[in-house]
């Protein structure tokens, strides 16, 4: 093998590096550095404006605690069921519409609370299922309607069967903690 045919690749390899330093180096020296001349007045104007937003989103989570609070149940989760089965059939009779079936679910944990589904299947007048309805979702009830499935029983009148989902929230007990051994609730 000849010496030249050896060493050229690595002088094209050498001449391409060359290259791409002298045009990072032109690069670093035409583009403008970016300046942060931010004046003291500037500094508090963004400062206020900061806080602003802080305190409008500290206001808007406690409306949230405090819209959540509203709706979730504190007492143990067997007396939901009940409680919520008692004011449904209330609901229902001072609306005129049958109650054909309230079903407990099974209980789902989500963190720090507990959500207790239930699955209600009524029958009424389609103005009368929709009152049903907006008057659950009252915060009294505690209750969240979550679905609504609507059917026409016939042709010729507004009575509709309607299987609603309602949820109930419930605060999840504290874990239990283990030391050496022992549980401690």
């Amino acid at each position: 093998m000849n010496q030249k045919s050896a060493i050229l690749p690595w002088n094209v390899l050498l001449g391409t590096s060359v290259f791409a330093m002298v045009g990072i180096l032109i690069y670093h020296l035409a583009t403008p550095m970016p300046k942060f001349n931010l004046t003291g007045e500037a500094v508090a104007e963004q400062e206020t404006k900061v806080r602003k937003q802080a305190q409008s989103l500290y206001q808007e989570v406690q409306e949230s605690e405090r819209f959540a609070s509203e709706r979730v149940w504190t007492g143990k989760s067997d007396e939901v069921g009940p409680v919520t089965l008692e004011a449904t059939t209330a609901v229902a009779n001072r609306l005129g519409i049958k109650l054909s079936s309230f079903r407990p679910q099974k209980p789902i944990t989500e963190g720090a609370t507990i959500r207790l589904p239930f699955l209600v299947s009524i029958e009424g007048a389609y103005p009368k299922v929709v009152q049903f309805v907006r008057e659950m979702e009252s915060p009294n009830h505690k209750i969240v309607v979550h679905v609504v499935q609507m059917a026409s029983t016939d042709g010729s009148s507004s009575a509709v069967n309607a299987v609603i989902g309602l949820w109930a929230f419930q605060k999840a007990p504290p874990k239990a903690k283990i030391k050496k051994g022992k549980v401690n609730a």
